[in-house]
């Protein structure tokens, strides 16, 4: 009796995988749900969270009554069989798109009514969230947003040709909560995609979110608040990095600064240093900015770079601008670096010029900041720590240069003005002896010493971090 009944059960299984696959084309769930049926764990229905791919799905499992009876579906001319309920978690789960229409549809004035209504009342703060095949993690994202304790926000959608269901999840995200806001693109990359969202802002602050990270539930009203609190034109907060390994290891780590810090633009010089450990340059999602900052400066992201350094280089130019800055010694934001899903563990050829404009940006920062307020910073330091960066690049997943293209990009990084300072060896008597050495090799050219070091470098690091 016992294995006739798992033998039904796991018929059910299949007969709604191959029905979640006509209807929303992913074939990879067909692989988890084999996946489960092979295991025969089958209890609380949790082969649906897996099956659609989003840990945070299962806050909506089906009932497991619902799969006591099989019914027969349709979708566009298909018929298959799925147990009943099946329709009903999908339904609730990506909405409209499916053709299936809500219980409870509003008229069309009490709908054109209600769109009147947000477009009148100006968000609190815009919150940009670029979307490119993520249909995995988008779920975990948006919902992030809506759990915000404060409620004045629009979330801007902008689906940047995704060849998934990012799109259509996006649409029905919109339908069902009016603060959102959704535009589709043909595929222009991050930072086109940003200035778009830039453009669309209506709020009196914008912030931004990748689409498979998340907001600490309370850091939209903490960080506007800070705003009003101390008029400050930008707040900076802390983050949580997720990292996760092809061995199947985790490491989570927190940047954020010790003591809250609120400096005026006279401080930027003599502040420097505590707000760079603070991770203030890397990231672009870790605060909120001031929406007039944008308009009266014209500042938005620099369209030439394609992937990544991209918020380096708008930080570096950022940074000088506010007549106020607040740096919160709060975590807000949770940074996931999945191994097969992060665009931060994959190489493209752009991200070494791309290294080479966040130097340069940089570069010129520091130099401003000797000339109008005294300091007396070197840049031969950072030179050397953005070189690592170049190197560690060759590591990524993806990479497929060999001896020939990597000499031909690191002689082309040699030449460019933010690294001519190793040509003087008066500079180098300022470095660590390590970085020195270095310094001297790539100086000298001697390429192939210098990528096998930096390759055992690399893999000593990470060694290191899998220890852990």
């Amino acid at each position: 009796m016992k294995n006739k009944e798992r033998n039904l059960k796991n018929q059910m299984i299949k007969s709604a995988a191959n029905g979640l696959i006509k209807i929303i084309g992913i074939k990879r769930c067909y692989h988890y749900m084999m996946k489960y049926v092979k295991q025969e764990t089958f209890q609380d229905s949790k082969w649906i969270a897996s099956a659609v791919g989003g840990a945070g799905i299962e806050r909506e499992l089906i009932e497991r009554k619902y799969f006591d009876n099989m019914i027969e579906m349709e979708f566009e001319g298909k018929r298959f069989y799925a147990p009943e309920g099946y329709e009903k978690y999908l339904t609730n789960l990506y909405g409209d798109y499916m053709q299936m229409p809500p219980k409870e549809k509003k008229s069309g004035v009490a709908q054109r009514k209600n769109m009147v209504e947000v477009e009148n009342n100006i968000p609190e703060i815009s919150i940009i969230m670029p979307v490119y095949n993520s249909e995995t993690f988008l779920y975990l994202a948006v919902e992030s947003v809506k759990r915000q304790t404060m409620k004045e926000w629009e979330l801007l959608l902008i689906d940047d040709g995704s060849s998934d269901a990012s799109g259509r999840l996006c649409d029905a995200y919109a339908k069902e909560d009016a603060r959102i806001r959704v535009f589709h693109q043909e595929n222009q990359g991050i930072t086109k995609t940003r200035n778009r969202g830039i453009k669309e802002a209506r709020g009196e602050f914008i912030t931004f979110i990748d689409n498979d990270d998340e907001f600490v539930e309370d850091i939209m009203e903490k960080s506007c608040s800070y705003a009003k609190k101390y008029r400050a034109d930008i707040v900076k907060f802390g983050y949580r990095v997720e990292e996760d390994f092809p061995n199947g290891a985790k490491e989570v780590r927190d940047n954020c600064i010790k003591q809250q810090l609120i400096i005026t633009r006279e401080q930027c010089g003599e502040e420097y240093q505590n707000i760079y450990r603070s991770g203030y340059f890397n990231m672009i999602w870790n605060g909120i900015y001031r929406r007039t900052l944008f308009e009266d400066k014209k500042l938005m992201f620099d369209e030439s770079v394609i992937m990544g350094y991209e918020d380096w280089i708008f930080n570096n130019q950022m940074y000088l601008i506010p007549k106020r800055q607040v740096i919160m010694d709060y975590v807000g934001y949770i940074h996931y670096q999945r191994y097969q899903h992060s665009t931060s563990k994959k190489f493209h050829p752009n991200q070494i010029e791309a290294n080479v404009k966040a130097a340069e940006a940089e570069y010129h920062l520091l130099r401003r900041m000797n000339q109008e307020y005294g300091t007396t910073f070197t840049w031969v330091l950072r030179a050397t720590d953005y070189l690592i960066d170049i190197l560690f690049l060759f590591e990524r997943r993806g990479c497929n240069y060999g001896y020939r293209d990597k000499k031909k990009a690191l002689k082309w990084v040699r030449s460019q003005k933010v690294f001519r300072i190793f040509h003087k060896k008066e500079q180098l008597g300022n470095l660590p002896k390590q970085r020195k050495w270095m310094a001297v090799l790539f100086d000298r050219q001697w390429y192939m010493i210098l990528l096998i070091l930096a390759d055992l470098y690399y893999k000593f690091i990470l060694w290191k971090k899998l220890r852990k």
